[in-house]
């Protein structure tokens, strides 16, 4: 059973408590860091996701933790995602060939029972 604390949404200032760092912060953080796009709800009210506190708690390690400036936390945060999706890539084409050399058995098989 899936915990509703795993998949709620969270108000900037649940997400603010949760994480430690005052709202303001994460106001300025949405502008400087691209991934950040909370849902806003009528009003403008932001609603955090489970994956966007993940973002945040990244970025905040980043630039507390190990002293990153907030340009160097983004170009770190863009080429991490970069490399992601690359090892995604690459883990899709070696499954592709995978399945090809597969194929293959199999037809080597047919052709081999048949004689």
């Amino acid at each position: 059973m899936v915990n509703k604390e795993e998949t709620a949404y969270h108000t900037i200032s649940e997400t603010s408590k949760k994480i430690n760092v005052p709202s303001h912060v994460l106001r300025f953080w949405e502008k400087k860091f691209n991934m950040l796009n909370p849902r806003k709800g009528t009003g403008g009210r932001r609603y955090y996701s489970p994956q966007d506190i993940e973002r945040l708690v990244e970025i905040k390690n980043l630039l507390y933790e190990k002293g990153f400036t907030i340009t160097g936390a983004v170009k770190h945060l863009k080429l991490h995602n970069n490399t992601k999706n690359q090892f995604t890539d690459d883990k899709n084409n070696i499954l592709d060939k995978v399945d090809e050399a597969l194929n293959s058995i199999d037809k080597i098989k047919k052709i081999i029972n048949k004689n």
